[in-house]
């Protein structure tokens, strides 16, 4: 029987964004893997809508603000849109939730959740750890993956 991390071709991560470095370390993070970059996705959450239009486009990223979701917890930004509406082998979360985000992430199709240093009931499996390094993190993520079935 295949494990989890076996069947996992496509990721989604959602990170809090600090730095466009970091941004640069989880893509090289889940290189490191021998995850496909390309059918990859890496949603950056940050302060505002302004913030945005500072970074720079990167391939396979996108950023949300917390103003881009309606009262209802309905996304407004089309890109963003577009990015939850695909179909993901495996979603990880690193940290918490925004509160806006709570109602997309119950509607992601993913066939399995991941929550890392992360509260909420959304998820398949919580997993917790001191480490701050992106890579370090996705490789714990992924032995820890390869052990379940």
């Amino acid at each position: 029987m295949n494990s989890i991390w076996q069947n996992t071709k496509k990721v989604l991560l959602f990170i809090h964004l600090k730095s466009i470095d970091e941004v640069v370390a989880w893509r090289e993070a889940l290189k490191s893997v021998g995850l496909n970059i390309n059918e990859c996705q890496l949603v950056c959450f940050i302060k505002n809508k302004k913030e945005r239009a500072v970074l720079k486009e990167m391939s396979s990223v996108t950023f949300l603000a917390e103003n881009d979701f309606n009262l209802f917890g309905k996304i407004t930004y089309e890109d963003g849109k577009k990015v939850l509406a695909d179909k993901y082998d495996l979603a990880i979360w690193m940290g918490d939730q925004p509160p806006r985000f709570k109602r997309p992430l119950s509607k992601l199709k993913s066939n399995f959740k991941v929550g890392i240093n992360a509260e909420g009931e959304d998820f398949d499996i919580k997993l917790n750890t001191e480490v701050l390094n992106p890579e370090q993190i996705v490789k714990f993520a992924k032995n820890t993956l390869q052990r379940i079935s």
